[in-house]
């Protein structure tokens, strides 16, 4: 079939007047720019405009919710960022309610007003992908969003002075005075902290708070460097490096971090010990 025929296709079979059916699917592919497209088969769209197609099938049904079901897994990675914009845009354009099922991090924080994160058909968390990105419920959620994936270290948190630190081999971090009325009642416990590779930032040695590690292998992506580097035996991943640095395999390099972007999980059930704290 033509694009215009598997457009009205639906429309036909609710036995719509062809009046009506080609006054929806002009309105469709005004939207979706179909327009020059209404007498092309199947085989000669590109996968960006039979996506189009699919999204226009939708829409000529004024439908009162769409149904996204991981919509862009098959596509590749450049025809995966168009229609990212163009299911944003339509979003602006057809302001229906949309539910949008993937397991890719960046269409859950680029597409999403409200997320839902699932395990095992359970719900770990509701709300803006913001929340689920700054205050993470679990250490499951906390993994699942972000690439590179949060980095999770096993620390004892250690009072000196007055002043609390998250410790473990290799690393002693200190902890962000706003935190401490939650942390306290872990003094000398073990906790997981966790720390996304964004916020980790080179520097130089004797900086206080930072830490020593030893570069693995880099990743030069052109915008940002991607560093997977040890400690102590633990693989820590950091981003967002200065493009223009040069880095060596088994270099000693520096880091740190601000103190309120830790993150801190129950070694028992792994639900995260700041919920309701604002970070």
């Amino acid at each position: 079939m033509t694009v215009y025929d598997n457009l009205a296709f639906v429309l036909r079979n609710c036995k719509l007047a062809e009046s009506a059916i080609k006054t929806e699917i002009d309105r469709a592919a005004t939207i979706l720019g179909l327009a020059e497209l209404m007498q092309r088969r199947p085989k000669q769209l590109s996968g960006g405009h039979q996506q189009r197609v699919a999204q226009g099938r939708c829409i000529v049904r004024n439908p009162k919710v769409f149904l996204f079901d991981e919509p862009l897994s098959n596509l590749n990675a450049k025809l995966r960022t168009q229609m990212r914009l163009e299911i944003k845009r339509l979003r602006y354009r057809v302001p229906t309610t949309s539910v949008f099922v993937t397991h890719d991090q960046v269409e859950v924080m680029t597409l999403g007003d409200r997320v839902v994160i699932m395990k095992e058909c359970r719900i770990q968390q509701a709300g803006t992908p913001l929340e689920g990105y700054g205050r993470p419920a679990n250490k499951f959620l906390a993994g699942s969003i972000g690439a590179p994936s949060m980095n999770f270290v096993l620390t004892m948190l250690r009072e000196d002075g007055g002043q609390f630190f998250a410790e473990s081999a290799g690393m002693r971090l200190p902890v962000s005075p706003a935190h401490l009325p939650v942390l306290r009642a872990w003094r000398n416990r073990p906790v997981i902290l966790g720390v996304r590779p964004e916020h980790l930032v080179l520097c130089d040695a004797g900086v206080a708070g930072s830490f020593a590690v030893r570069v693995e292998v880099t990743e030069q992506l052109g915008s940002e460097i991607v560093l997977e580097s040890t400690l102590d035996e633990l693989t820590i991943s950091v981003s967002c490096i200065d493009p223009t640095i040069t880095l060596q395999r088994d270099e000693v390099v520096h880091l740190r971090v601000d103190p309120g972007r830790l993150h801190f999980f129950n070694p028992n059930d792994e639900t995260s010990i700041l919920t309701g704290v604002h970070k």
